[in-house]
């Protein structure tokens, strides 16, 4: 992309026992980021991990998430529990561990209804982030943006 080669590394966490999947085990992040970063300019971490319905990531995502940025990642951006989890900045590299949902079928509560979408720049060697657009979804798998009241109210649920 413009001149820099991307590499796209994904994890899984759950079980860490997947046959052909890159299980998110310490020494396999560390492993593969390193070789990502030595053969690509912008190296992004994506994992699928954590526990469903909750809002505040484990100690688990953390340590992985920060294995992964330690050993070349220049963001990570991780999914799975359904519902916005906070997000955090680690030696200046931005850690999101889970969006929520924006497009999906899980109707019966306000939280799985709810997602986030951010925008991010590269520049000058590392990404920043410019926007962030809350999501709610109706009708049946139908998402919208959140109105200016509703993304305060769903930011102020991630930040308790």
């Amino acid at each position: 992309v413009k001149g820099k080669k991307v590499a796209l590394v994904g994890y899984v966490e759950l079980g860490n026992n997947w046959g052909g999947l890159n299980n998110a085990t310490p020494a396999n992040i560390a492993k593969l980021s390193a070789e990502a970063k030595a053969n690509a300019d912008i190296v992004i971490a994506a994992f699928h991990w954590g526990v469903e319905y909750t809002r505040k990531p484990t100690q688990s995502q953390v340590d992985l998430a920060h294995i992964a940025i330690d050993n070349g990642a220049d963001i990570v951006l991780g999914n799975h529990p359904h519902w916005i989890q906070e997000n955090e900045t680690y030696k200046d590299k931005f850690i999101t561990y889970a969006q929520g949902n924006t497009v999906f079928d899980q109707d019966w509560s306000q939280e799985t209804k709810e997602g986030v979408i951010y925008k991010f720049e590269y520049k000058n060697g590392a990404f920043a982030k410019i926007e962030e657009k809350y999501t709610i979804i109706e009708f049946n798998s139908q998402p919208r943006f959140a109105t200016e009241e509703e993304a305060l109210v769903i930011r102020q649920k991630i930040t308790k």
